[in-house]
């Protein structure tokens, strides 16, 4: 029996223990595992009775060699499931795993970019509200802070309109001649006590007014006298008397028209209707485009004057709109300074308009913003008001970014600094302390990680244009924004928005034209009238002299 088992070929799972089977990961969580020795230990613990239970019972003992094999046979087999029972649920839990990590990534793009959109959109309404001249609501606006806590405050503050408190009122001077006198008679009954009997006194109170005397029509008749030629027999005319029509317009017509043309923006039909009821000069549309026309005409000599000073002014501002040609969507440049103002119309908006006009190696100092097209010039000073102005936009958007908080607080030091610095008679140290601490605030904005967002985009921005930032500490006359291109460029664009531009390009031309000398001259803070009223009597010599005049009064 005992010879007969030994030459039995051994079972292959007597071979199978826990040093054979490989190890398996606890994927599982921990009070799984701690459920299953609890339940293990309770078996052991508290063992059922043999009896009656039959040989598949883990506690029965087998009674011979033969039920010993059986029952080890069985024990083998539920071990070998209960393993593979729980690999396979460790394979699920770690797909299952696995998946959870992709939803929460995939959550995780989602919520960025929904944010993403929230943002655009926010910057899309604020858009839209803004070329809809629509207000922002309360809970759009940035909200105040408190200068002690730097804290939002619980109430917000709006800037009162008007004047401030206690503010000093204006009134008109004094003119400086008198063309007529009126002397009233005192008055007869004293207001305090009623008395009637009042002594007139040799003082007097002095009050002013000024008027315009009656619009008067003046007619002038021209009697060219002729001429008779002994040789031919002919009769000899003046040139003048057979140019034009029999009845013609002065030259203060045609430069009171003009500064209303440029000025106000007035319209061609009611520059007519003007002419026609209010100075009794009976005038259509097109007469007076044709009489503006004629006078900007003669203003070309000045206009190419301005052009050719550009590449030799020391600080110029540039900027551009938008200008309607004939339905196309051409550009109104603008170059200006303190004492001049150039215009110019053209169909591109990129940098070679600007390098035909000032020469590639400009030598002053270019205001402008951070469009593109001024990249070609080496001395620049990029607006910081629209720096300012983009961050508070996205503080709007995105508030709480503590990237935007330190780019807002930075920038707040280099615009207090330059006003300190432009409001002038500082000593040589106190310019150098201001300048060490606008360029210590830039550094520390250049130092920023934002991880992404607007903030990132503008710190960028920063870094590409670090060098363009603070040029005005060393220009005399320079500036730390673009505001004067924005302030000369304003009436353009009402004018556009008025007149929807113009159909033809000498249209476009003329307009600049016009507008570059009459703001000229109101930068020099010179006679309108009287300027355009000499262009218009003056003779083709004499044009070189007056372009000279307004170049060298810049």
């Amino acid at each position: 029996m005992q010879n007969k088992a030994e030459s039995v070929a051994p079972e292959p799972w007597r071979e199978l223990n826990e040093e054979n089977l490989s190890p398996l990961q606890r994927i599982l969580p921990n009070e799984v595992y701690q459920a299953l020795q609890g339940e293990i230990r309770r078996q052991r613990e508290d063992v059922p009775h043999a009896s009656g239970l039959g040989l598949e019972h883990l506690n029965t003992i087998p009674a011979n060699y033969p039920d010993a094999l059986k029952k080890t046979k069985i024990l083998m087999d539920r071990t070998l499931r209960w393993r593979r029972l729980c690999f396979v649920y460790e394979l699920a839990e770690r797909e299952a795993r696995k998946i959870m990590h992709a939803l929460a990534k995939r959550n995780t793009q989602l919520e960025a970019r929904h944010k993403e959109d929230q943002e655009q959109l926010r910057r899309l309404r604020r858009r839209i509200n803004s070329l809809l001249k629509i207000p922002d609501t309360a809970d759009e606006e940035e909200p105040p802070t408190d200068t002690a806590t730097n804290a939002p405050s619980d109430c917000r503050l709006t800037r009162k309109r008007g004047a401030p408190k206690g503010h000093a009122g204006k009134t008109r001077p004094i003119p400086d001649h008198v063309d007529a006198e009126e002397v009233i008679a005192p008055p007869e009954i004293c207001p305090d006590c009623g008395c009637s009997k009042l002594n007139a006194s040799d003082t007097f109170d002095e009050r002013y007014i000024e008027d315009i005397p009656p619009i008067l029509r003046i007619v002038t008749r021209r009697r060219y006298r002729q001429a008779h030629c002994p040789c031919c027999q002919q009769i000899v005319h003046h040139p003048d008397a057979l140019r034009g029509p029999p009845v013609q317009t002065g030259p203060r017509l045609a430069s009171h028209l003009a500064m209303l043309r440029a000025r106000l923006g007035v319209t061609y039909r009611h520059l007519a209707l003007y002419s026609t009821e209010m100075l009794n000069i009976a005038l259509t549309a097109s007469g007076a485009l044709g009489i503006v026309n004629r006078i900007t005409d003669l203003l070309e000599p000045s206009y190419a004057g301005l052009a050719d000073s550009l590449p030799r002014q020391p600080v110029l501002h540039g900027d551009e709109t938008g200008w309607k040609m004939d339905g196309a969507r051409w550009q109104m440049w603008c170059l200006c300074n303190a004492r001049l103002a150039f215009f110019h119309a053209d169909k591109s908006r990129g940098s070679k308009v600007v390098i035909d006009l000032l020469g590639q190696n400009f030598p002053g100092l270019l205001h402008c913003d951070f469009y593109g097209a001024y990249n070609s010039f080496s001395c620049l000073q990029r607006c910081l008001v629209h720096f300012v102005r983009d961050i508070r936009e996205e503080r709007l958007i995105t508030p709480g970014n503590v990237f935007l908080d330190e780019l807002k607080r930075q920038t707040q030091i280099i615009v207090d600094s330059a006003k300190v610095l432009h409001a002038g008679d500082l000593s040589q140290q106190r310019v150098s302390v201001l300048s060490d601490d606008m360029q210590q605030a830039l550094n520390r904005m250049l130092a920023l990680q934002p991880p992404s967002g607007a903030a990132l985009r503008l710190v960028k921005r920063l870094h590409k244009h670090r060098d363009s930032l603070l040029n005005f500490i060393n220009v005399p006359g320079a500036e730390y924004h673009n505001n004067r291109a924005e302030r000369q460029i304003r009436p353009v664009v009402i004018f556009r928005k008025l007149s929807f531009g113009n159909r033809t390009e000498i249209g476009a031309h003329r307009h600049a034209v016009l507008i570059s000398v009459v703001e000229t001259l109101r930068l020099q803070h010179r006679d309108i009238s009287s300027f355009l009223l000499r262009v218009r009597l003056a003779e083709p010599s004499q044009f070189v002299a007056l372009a000279a005049e307004l170049i060298n009064s810049s």
